[in-house]
């Protein structure tokens, strides 16, 4: 496991700590909650996280058609060869911390929504390269940086049974890095997919 990679689970791992905390402490008061009237969804997504980009999110409802949250995000990309030593391999780590706002026009949690999102990403570059050398050689790239980031995303969402605990969505979106801080070679835009989020409503 790589140094970023290492630091991306730990920081998704206190980042699911915390937010699993706040869904528990909401729980308490659920006897005060209407069963439609959710007050929060703890999110993940299982499908991505077999393709080695990890999500968490809590989102909390403000009123009726408004919801604000936090969400963090690790993503690992590679491009190469890895098990050549004799070629170009390169690896990115995506560490990103945001916070957002999505608005319902039916009702939080449920149908159509649109929002957007402002954070902070942090991204390491690793692998080999040629360098400019005759004939050239192999050499080892370590670096790092991080950007602001800036989003939007669109998507559908459902509360599902009687009790209304189960929440799905879906949706689609993209984040903007801002920055000269960010390795050579890192992509600038990254996506942001909910093919399928699953949750706990509180």
């Amino acid at each position: 496991m790589t140094m970023y990679r290492a630091r991306g689970a730990v920081f998704l791992i206190v980042l699911c700590l915390i937010l699993f905390q706040t869904g528990a402490a909401l729980a308490q008061d659920t006897n005060a909650v209407d069963l439609e009237e959710r007050r929060a969804i703890v999110w993940i997504n299982p499908i991505l996280a077999m393709f080695t980009w990890y999500t968490a999110e809590v989102e909390i409802r403000l009123q009726k058609h408004h919801t604000v949250g936090v969400a963090g995000t690790f993503l690992q990309t590679d491009d190469g060869e890895k098990d050549d030593p004799l070629s170009e391999y390169e690896e990115f780590q995506y560490t990103s911390f945001n916070v957002f706002y999505r608005y319902y026009p039916t009702e939080s949690f449920k149908g159509f929504f649109i929002g957007g999102q402002i954070g902070s990403t942090s991204v390491g570059r690793e692998g080999r390269e040629f360098d400019d050398n005759f004939p050239p050689n192999i050499v080892p790239v370590d670096e790092s940086g991080s950007a602001m980031l800036a989003g939007i995303l669109i998507g559908y969402g459902w509360l599902l049974g009687d009790a209304q605990r189960v929440a799905v969505s879906l949706g689609i979106g993209a984040n903007r890095l801002f920055g000269d801080d960010i390795p050579d070679d890192a992509n600038a835009t990254l996506p942001v997919i909910r093919l399928i989020n699953v949750g706990i409503a509180f």
